[in-house]
């Protein structure tokens, strides 16, 4: 259970029934407001859980940046709250556009700064079905190449087969050791605590096999009843078109229910931006970051 505030918890997989009520109840648009996200990032990120005039409050420690608090989940007391966050930790962050709307703007005693690294790129799931008009003659180009070029299989990921991924992943880490950002090098962490609780954390996931070999992969939940949120999707790209491929077949075989894809952030990376941009978002999901004056 999450204590009442001054003590706190560190989170851990026994606290996911109990978040998801609240998010239940509150529902999120922003990916950091995902239990999966907070449970597979939660030894990069530190999170500990207070509840404080029946709000859940979630305070993180992430060793790349200073502390911080994300927006409460709940509407008690808001602004008699915000205190707690100012005594706590030096700022909110990854605040939801709403939440500055209803509770920060217009008040002298905060300052409000956007943070576009780390914006959601949100899209409708029908245009990443579809692909339709010719915004997505590039994509569906590709598509069809890859389609030509290869023999391949889409297959749903489960807790028989997931493993079948290891390999792809193990190259696409060892891609990436030259990069300097923290944060990205340990994303091959996330995903090791993504797949050691597959089920348990109800993960959607698909592949592509060529050759009877995995070379690429897609994993997501639901964020709300409208939303999934895609995790992380790796390929391996000596196979021409296999990105928007997996993207594509994923979305079709997977994520029809929803009515919006959610494919989380770009961090600042450049070809990050260019690539999610390349798939026209139907909207970001802007945050902020909020600072007592």
């Amino acid at each position: 259970m999450i204590p009442q505030y001054p003590n706190f918890k560190e989170l851990e997989l026994a606290d996911q029934a109990e978040i998801k009520k609240w998010f239940k109840k509150f529902p999120q648009t922003t990916c950091e407001m995902n239990f999966v996200n907070l449970y597979i990032w939660r030894h990069f990120d530190h999170y500990k859980l207070t509840i404080l005039n029946d709000n859940l409050w979630i305070h993180v420690t992430p060793p790349n940046e200073a502390a911080f608090c994300y927006a409460p989940i709940g509407d008690n007391k808001i602004k008699e709250s915000l205190e707690f966050c100012s005594n706590n930790s030096p700022r909110l962050s990854r605040v939801p556009e709403g939440f500055v709307d209803k509770y920060i703007k217009g008040n002298k005693n905060y300052k409000i700064s956007c943070d576009p690294r780390n914006y959601d790129y949100v899209y409708l799931t029908e245009d990443l079905i579809g692909l339709k008009g010719k915004k997505f003659d590039g994509k569906r180009n590709h598509i069809k190449k890859f389609q030509k070029k290869y023999k391949y299989e889409y297959k749903q990921l489960n807790k028989n087969n997931y493993k079948e991924c290891y390999t792809v992943l193990k190259n696409w880490e060892e891609q990436r050791k030259s990069l300097s950002d923290l944060a990205i090098k340990s994303q091959g962490d996330a995903i090791k605590n993504l797949f050691d609780k597959f089920e348990e954390l109800g993960v959607l996931g698909g592949g592509l096999a060529i050759d009877g070999k995995i070379e690429a992969f897609s994993l997501a939940s639901e964020l709300n009843p409208d939303t999934a949120d895609i995790h992380i999707e790796i390929a391996n790209p000596k196979f021409d078109g296999i990105f928007p491929a997996i993207n594509n077949e994923f979305a079709k075989n997977e994520l029809g229910r929803y009515k919006f894809i959610n494919r989380e952030q770009d961090l600042g990376l450049s070809g990050m931006r260019k690539a999610k941009l390349s798939y026209h978002p139907h909207h970001m999901e802007r945050k902020f970051d909020i600072i007592k004056i």
